[in-house]
């Protein structure tokens, strides 16, 4: 009798332990840091109309976009404009020396950005855009870039060789907090490890900041848009990021994704980001090309919507970033940006969230509505 008691007893535990448990999958529904996830895209998704996504776990903070420029409100020839409204989203805050929007080369739709590195008296460098940035500590950009067939990178046909910095961010304390890059080559793709350094910076100040320095090897053609995104974490104590992506034929090549480093000094700060950063003065037919430049701050920075040519996010060799206009961890509105894709392409949508997780991806058709 004693031994059913105890048994009945035991059954009593196990039964009360299985309720609580399913009590609490009742209310949590959702498996713990898990990754974003579609259910439904409502809306055309063609060039410049709203969607709407729906799903779970997008996360609650998404991002403020500072900026995207696709180059599209310009016309040729016409240096790059500053008020408010002449980009896409947003504006770029000044220009430096002759940069122009040009039909010559695009990745998307007619225009792009134009630096011919022999204007203005083929002077050094600075023939750029730039954003103020509102000492951000936290920033996502992406961008394309391009060198035509038959020309030189800046400096490439000069007597000092080539020297092009793709970007430059920095603050008040310039050097001390500025984050670039450096080409230093003329062949591309570039046939070598030390011709393409990212996250180089000027100072040495001690805690030394990180940077993933040369990288090889970099599928940077003449006569092929090339991709590169960039994630920056502001951290003076081992508690920041850095992240750096190319887009390659073969998919979206990690080359650095370092958490707990230090990325700044205590009294920096971010303030400026210029496209091109640099370029030397160079008569000898050089031009760079500009196209699709995104750039986001704040917590939700890297959190983002985008269109690729494959199912899966990692395996995409095209990549076009939409502009979010609302952010819920169930409810995306963003406005679509095509990129290079043409109306009838079957694409795939997905989510990043602030952290960088990816979901999987969604099937939509380009011109077409959502829903599967």
């Amino acid at each position: 009798m004693k031994d059913i008691m105890r048994m009945r007893k035991r059954l009593r535990s196990i039964c009360i332990a299985l309720l609580a448990v399913t009590c609490c999958l009742s209310f949590w529904p959702l498996p713990l840091y898990a990754n974003p996830s579609i259910n439904d895209v409502s809306g055309v998704v063609s060039e410049g109309l709203s969607i709407v996504i729906s799903g779970y776990a997008f996360g609650a903070v998404g991002p403020t976009i500072l900026i995207f420029d696709d180059f599209e409100k310009g016309s040729s020839g016409v240096q790059i404009k500053t008020a408010a409204g002449t980009a896409a989203v947003g504006n770029w805050d000044y220009t430096q020396l002759k940069v122009t929007y040009s039909d010559s080369h695009s990745h998307s739709g007619k225009y792009s950005l134009h630096s011919d590195w022999g204007s203005d008296g083929a002077v050094e460098g600075n023939r750029l855009t730039g954003k103020k940035l509102g000492s951000a500590t936290e920033l996502f950009f992406s961008w394309w870039q391009y060198v035509p067939i038959g020309a030189h990178v800046p400096g490439g046909g000069g007597k000092f060789g080539p020297n092009w910095k793709f970007f430059w961010l920095f603050g008040h304390r310039f050097p001390q907090s500025d984050y670039s890059c450096v080409l230093i080559t003329d062949t591309l793709p570039p046939g070598n490890a030390d011709y393409v350094g990212f996250g180089l910076k000027n100072d040495r100040n001690p805690p030394e900041r990180y940077g993933v320095g040369w990288i090889y090897p970099v599928e940077f053609k003449k006569g092929e848009w090339k991709r590169f995104d960039h994630y920056l974490k502001w951290g003076t104590a081992n508690d920041g990021h850095f992240g750096l992506w190319e887009l390659k034929n073969t998919g979206y090549h990690q080359w650095a994704n370092k958490k707990n480093v230090t990325t700044g000094h205590e009294g920096e700060s971010w303030e400026h980001l210029n496209f091109p950063g640099y370029g030397r003065g160079d008569t000898n037919n050089a031009h760079t090309f500009y196209d699709d430049i995104y750039v986001a701050k704040g917590p939700g920075a890297r959190a983002r919507v985008e269109i690729g040519d494959k199912s899966s996010y990692a395996k995409c060799s095209n990549l076009a970033i939409m502009t979010v206009t609302s952010w819920k961890t169930g409810k995306i509105v963003a406005v679509v940006r095509q990129g290079s894709f043409d109306a009838g392409r079957k694409v795939y949508l997905f989510v990043i969230d602030s952290d960088g997780k990816i979901s999987s991806g969604y099937p939509v058709t380009i011109g077409g509505k959502g829903g599967k």
